[in-house]
């Protein structure tokens, strides 16, 4: 199980500019874990639009050895049935550092003058 975000910019510069940084922090984490552990960065284009894909897992399978284990498992919030609990009691998966996802909003300073 997979979630993911699709960002589309409209081409616009600050879109651009926050593509080419997040190219340089790819490139920074990539160089800081063992090859093969992080996937390539790509940016797609979709209907004439620069277009940023990104992706984790929900869950972890219990063999992998990159990310710590998040204590309480998955909330409430964002497990209100138990399903990914449950699937983390059989032992083949965990919920780590990976798997938690917060969501932001960047509003920019209203300059004065």
């Amino acid at each position: 199980m997979k979630q993911s975000v699709t960002i589309c910019g409209d081409n616009c510069k600050s879109f651009r500019t926050a593509l080419s940084a997040l190219r340089r922090i790819h490139q920074y984490v990539d160089e800081n874990f063992s090859v093969g552990v992080v996937r390539g960065f790509e940016i797609s284009n979709s209907a004439g639009l620069d277009t940023l894909l990104a992706g984790t897992r929900i869950l972890t399978p219990v063999e992998s050895k990159v990310w710590s284990p998040v204590q309480g498992g998955p909330s409430t919030a964002i497990d209100p049935e138990g399903v990914l609990r449950d699937l983390v009691d059989t032992g083949k998966y965990l919920f780590t550092e990976d798997n938690v996802v917060a969501y932001s909003e960047m509003v920019p300073d209203v300059m004065e003058g």
